[in-house]
């Protein structure tokens, strides 16, 4: 299972034409995490559009394969994204999913994607703070995501742990607008790090692999796979 999931994050490329399914799920309620993160945001999904003050994002969902393991189906999501009507490769994420049909998969991946990358999203948009250190950027992070085995210690999600990583990627994002979108997608092994398709703005980033290999990551008896997007936004962006 390990190995088919990491063969599909990091070989999620192009199909011709948006899912049906998987945009008749984007509106659908995303669990209570979710609600959780966005309450107090003003915010309207219709279908694939959704509006956040003045901004309207329009969601192109695309399945780039679906396989079968000796227990469940496993599709990989591309999820593209315009903004007032025009496309914002920045914008783009790809998500796996995983469940015991094809359709509780391709859920799973719209559910990894709307916390991993679209509360950020909203948030970022709606111009709420969260601020980790006093610096010029604001920082907005999705839900931590891990496959395998947790391996406890500072690797839990927390603002703590949002404190250790974020000054790390400061120095990437510089000190220029506009908004830097920020994935890692790393797999922790127990002699190191190894990069599974981080990105900056939508374009693979070793630069970003490098300003986090130095923390000191958890380590376990086996590999696990590690997911965290951050929006990082300039105060002074308009």
């Amino acid at each position: 299972m390990g190995s088919l999931l990491l063969a599909g994050l990091g070989s999620l490329l192009g199909c011709d034409n948006p899912s049906k399914d998987v945009a008749s799920m984007i509106a659908a309620p995303q669990g209570e995490g979710v609600t959780t993160l966005l309450r107090g945001i003003e915010y309207k999904v219709d279908g694939t559009k959704i509006d956040v003050g003045n901004h309207r994002l329009e969601i192109f969902p695309y399945v780039e394969q679906c396989t079968d393991t000796e227990s469940e189906r496993v599709c990989g999501v591309r999820f593209e994204v315009s903004m007032e009507g025009k496309k914002q490769p920045a914008l783009t994420y790809g998500v796996v999913g995983n469940g015991k049909t094809q359709g509780a998969a391709l859920q799973r991946a719209v559910q990894s994607w709307w916390a991993e990358f679209t509360v950020p999203l909203i948030v970022s948009l709606a111009g709420k703070n969260l601020d980790f250190s006093q610096s010029s950027i604001v920082v907005y992070p999705g839900t931590m995501a891990i496959r395998g085995t947790p391996p406890g210690g500072w690797l839990d999600g927390s603002q703590e742990m949002h404190g250790r990583i974020v000054p790390a990627l400061n120095p990437v994002v510089r000190d220029k607008p506009p908004t830097k979108v920020i994935s890692l997608l790393l797999v922790i092994r127990p002699e190191g790090i190894k990069d599974l398709g981080s990105r900056i703005d939508g374009t693979p980033s070793r630069e970003v692999v490098e300003a986090v290999s130095a923390l000191p990551w958890p380590k376990t008896d086996k590999e696990y796979v590690f997911y965290q997007t951050y929006f990082f936004r300039h105060k002074d962006e308009s």
